[in-house]
This record gives structure tokens, C-alpha cells and sequence, in this order.
């Protein structure tokens, strides 16, 4: 079975992509759908990467009131 997509919730995104600098991820053959980014209308912080097999995987934290 192949995995098409997943979302993965972090609970600190800000220290993640700190720990975890895109250009270091990127340098070691991560791609990359799009860059980190606030989706307000939806109250998350989202980046999307893509995996070896074409998958794709979300990263996002809730901010502001959600829990």
C-alpha cells in the first residue's frame, strides 16, 4: 500500500523548523512543496514536503485560539 499524503501535528513548529533549518533538510535531499506559511482562515502554521516515493507530508502547529 503507498502512502499518498499525512499530516503530522507538532506541537512547537517555530523550535521544529528552528532544530531543523529548511535549507538543512533541503540540503539533504528533502523537497519541498512550498515554504512555511500561516493559513489563517484555518487558524495553522503549515509546510508541506515531499517524500522519496512522490508522497506528500504536512507539518502544522494550531495557533492563536484553537487548541
Amino acid at each position: 500500500m503507498k502512502l499518498s499524503n499525512a499530516s503530522l501535528r507538532v506541537w512547537d513548529y517555530g523550535k521544529c523548523f528552528r532544530f531543523y533549518a529548511c535549507e538543512a533538510l533541503a540540503a539533504k535531499g528533502v523537497g519541498f512543496v512550498d515554504r512555511p506559511s500561516d493559513i489563517p482562515g484555518w487558524g495553522v502554521r503549515a509546510v508541506r514536503l515531499r517524500a522519496p516515493e512522490e508522497s506528500q507530508i504536512e507539518l502544522f502547529t494550531f495557533f492563536g485560539i484553537i487548541p
